[in-house]
């Protein structure tokens, strides 16, 4: 049996302060819709393969930092479609990559996290000790 192997995205949404963006409420769903869009919209029907995988496992409103979670062998379709993103709920904004892992383990060991956000995440959900 072939297992499916997964790939995790940690990013964060910039929102633009000066467009007025910065009291939008944004939320996972508004941004996996965003996602999904945006890659229906580059690649057609096969971008909707890709998007049929797609979840976001952690989203914090404050920070705006997600991990998405894809297949790994539409990461690099995923990735440029995140980079195309540029409004959501007509608020502007730029999504920034921050870190690709293999697994959850190594995702918990990013250095880059915003009050420890991450790592307690990890810790109630996937039961990992630091």
């Amino acid at each position: 049996m072939v297992r499916l192997k997964h790939r995790y995205v940690i990013s964060q949404a910039l929102l633009d302060p000066v467009a007025g963006g910065a009291e939008a409420s944004l939320t996972a769903r508004d941004i996996l819709a965003a996602l999904r869009d945006k890659l229906h919209q580059v690649y057609g029907d096969y971008g909707a393969r890709h998007a049929s995988g797609l979840a976001i496992r952690f989203f914090d409103e404050h920070t705006l930092l997600f991990v998405l979670r894809t297949s790994r062998e539409s990461e690099t379709e995923v990735r440029f479609a995140l980079a195309l993103v540029t409004a959501v709920k007509k608020a502007n904004l730029v999504i920034r990559g921050l870190k690709i892992c293999g697994s959850v383990r190594t995702c918990m060991q990013v250095q880059y996290s915003h009050d420890g956000l991450l790592c307690y995440f990890f810790q109630l959900v996937f039961k990992i000790s630091l």
